[in-house]
């Protein structure tokens, strides 16, 4: 049987389509994204420059548990937007 999901630092993302938050490019933000950032945090897993563009929701040049938390508040439905420092 084949295997669809996803790979956790493989897929290709292009920051100029994808939007900020959309860490695996897939066009949402959902949990896959918040997991990969937090396996990115935990050292588990490397970014592509890409991805790293696209985990820093807040734009501060550093990726970090702010952004974890930002990608969070959005998944919970308290922000609708990402905040940029």
């Amino acid at each position: 049987t084949g295997n669809s999901g996803n790979n956790d630092n493989t897929d290709s993302t292009n920051p100029a389509t994808s939007k900020i938050g959309d860490i695996n490019g897939d066009g949402i933000i959902d949990s896959a994204d918040l997991l990969q950032e937090k396996k990115y945090l935990l050292g588990k897993i490397e970014l592509s420059n890409e991805q790293k563009i696209l985990a820093d929701v807040n734009s501060d040049g550093q990726i970090d548990s702010s952004d974890l938390l930002q990608i969070k508040k959005y998944l919970l439905g308290k922000i609708t937007s990402f905040e940029v420092i």
